[in-house]
């Protein structure tokens, strides 16, 4: 069963989950691929969540150089998110990758995007902020069909073997 199959599995069971404080859902396969998801709330099609980790055993060797490659994989695969995504900045000093919605929502005084950070050892986090002008910025829900999760994952694990 795939990572996908299975949270959407338990995601089935939680339908009318609902809590302010989220709860972590988690999912490994074979392969050693590790997803969880920090889920704040499921109904019947969607859910909302704070968080979503990837870890990829395969990818804990590489080096900080090809985490460029997996961010702009993503960015040409992942076209169906509210924004689009670009990578933003690699330190190879830290091993880390920054990948952000380019260019962000703006309505009003408010800015949301989701941001993506991609760090050695082969982690992956995605979470969506929104800032008010003169206020900083707070970490929000990503609101999600589990049919675009059904999309979104695959693709996060296939872009992550392919570096």
């Amino acid at each position: 069963m795939t990572l996908t199959d299975q949270l959407l599995q338990i995601l089935s069971g939680m339908a009318g989950f609902s809590a302010p404080l989220p709860q972590t859902v988690s999912v490994t396969e074979p392969a050693d691929v590790t997803l969880e998801l920090d889920v704040s709330s499921v109904d019947r099609l969607s859910c909302s969540f704070r968080e979503l980790r990837l870890s990829v055993e395969a990818f804990r060797r590489t080096e900080a150089a090809s985490l460029k490659k997996w961010a702009d994989d993503i960015c040409r695969r992942v076209t169906y998110l509210m924004e689009q995504l670009g990578a933003l900045e690699l330190d190879p000093t830290t091993g880390t990758v920054q990948v952000r919605s380019m260019p962000p929502d703006r309505q009003n005084d408010q800015t949301r995007y989701y941001e993506i950070f991609l760090k050695t050892p082969g982690q992956l986090t995605l979470r969506r902020y929104r800032a008010v002008s003169g206020a900083g910025r707070e970490q929000i829900d990503l609101q999600t069909t589990h049919e675009l999760l059904q999309r979104l994952i695959p693709d996060l694990v296939q872009t992550s073997q392919r570096v």
